[in-house]
């Protein structure tokens, strides 16, 4: 059926079936509808083909999972300018208590729907959550008393195809704003990033839900001193030797988010070659093994060895760069060498180029010395070819 052609009565009562119960057989489904099975399979394959069916899933009683409290939420942003806007979306894709965000006329730029277990919780979101993403300039939180009707229904109507809202059949409610088109350490399309621009792939927000619960335990241990308030996740892309266009991702301080983020765009701009940029967590928080992988990262929480004092890294305030082919040496009193990573041996000697070697005087260099950092080749006693820090 071409898109500029009516739905027949057929497809609208298939649309409102499986919006009541999308656990029906096609059996099912064909019986309701008065036709034989086939024809109802190939209808409903249709209609998910050309988008009218985006997804089934399952209507979650939020009671029962304990989220007691709805808040309608409406936010005014500081400025009306696209990066502010830009970073707000993205922020709220990340949020896990932010179930529904709508853009809107009016007072308000934005209304979002909030689940809380209790009031304390909802305000210890707005503090912490709410109150961290810097682009909010107010907000006003209207609590929901009862809830009338919550059917999660599409209209379905004899209208042309081409006007008829997509329909979601949701696990727990309604988006209204598009997902992220790829995930850290996923390659972007050429076409993909000229669609969207650059921009679109390069912010900083607090740490999001879904972020911080795999780090805990990880990056962020039990003994962690660093207030989560303290930390953003940061978004961008990179470029391989390859010359492939790679979703990175990093924890640092929020006091050098802004430098990061404008020194990893810089670099992206230029083809500057970065192999991997992924949360340590994926690897345990484990330095050696992420460093073997080439890794690039920021923050891990530790103390500096026999002292209470946390480290650079364990304050997001350090970020390694290249980590396989910058190592980190050191040769004690003793006579014995530290090389870590392990493997990284052959990549001490500096005169051997390599695409992922970082050299005094390059790019990656310059970029982070104009922004006040130091780096660990120019150490005396060491050297940590992959360290920039402040």
């Amino acid at each position: 059926m071409a898109t500029e052609e009516k739905l027949d009565d057929i497809d609208i009562k298939i649309l409102k079936l499986l919006q009541q119960n999308s656990r029906l057989t096609v059996k099912e489904l064909a019986a309701r509808v008065h036709l034989s099975p086939s024809p109802t399979f190939e209808r409903q394959k249709r209609l998910e083909r050309e988008g009218y069916i985006q997804r089934y899933g399952a209507i979650v009683d939020h009671h029962k999972m304990g989220h007691n409290v709805i808040v309608l939420c409406n936010i005014r942003l500081k400025q009306h300018t696209h990066d502010l806007i830009q970073q707000f979306m993205d922020t709220v894709q990340n949020i896990d208590q932010i179930t529904e965000c709508y853009n809107t006329t009016g007072d308000y730029d934005f209304q979002i729907k909030v689940y809380a277990h209790d009031m304390k919780d909802y305000q210890d979101f707005m503090l912490n959550t709410l109150g961290n993403i810097d682009c909010i300039g107010s907000l006003h939180s209207i609590i929901v008393i009862g809830e009338i009707k919550d059917s999660h229904y599409i209209p379905a109507s004899r209208l042309l195809a081409k006007t008829l809202l997509l329909l979601c059949i949701m696990l727990s409610s309604l988006f209204c704003m598009p997902l992220k088109a790829q995930n850290p350490g996923e390659t972007v399309t050429e076409q993909s990033i000229s669609k969207k621009g650059e921009k679109h792939y390069f912010y900083a927000v607090p740490i999001p839900d879904n972020i911080f619960s795999m780090m805990k335990g990880k990056t962020y241990k039990k003994n962690c001193t660093v207030p989560r308030s303290e930390l953003r996740y940061l978004r961008c892309l990179h470029t391989d030797k390859e010359g492939r266009s790679i979703v990175g991702e990093m924890v640092v301080n929020k006091a050098i988010a802004n430098d990061v983020l404008d020194i990893l765009y810089k670099l992206y701009r230029a083809k500057y070659p970065i192999e991997r940029m992924r949360l340590i967590d994926y690897w345990n928080a484990d330095d050696e093994r992420a460093m073997r992988a080439n890794n690039s990262s920021c923050f891990n929480f530790r103390f500096i060895s026999h002292t209470h004092t946390v480290s650079k890294h364990g304050r997001g305030m350090a970020v390694d760069i290249n980590t396989l082919y910058n190592p980190y040496h050191k040769r004690l009193r003793n006579g014995k060498e530290v090389i870590e990573p392990a493997t990284a041996r052959p990549y001490l000697d500096r005169s051997k180029k390599h695409a992922y070697m970082i050299q005094r005087g390059d790019l990656c260099y310059r970029l982070f010395k104009e922004k006040g950092f130091r780096w660990g080749g120019d150490w005396k006693h060491s050297k940590d070819y992959q360290h920039f820090e402040k």
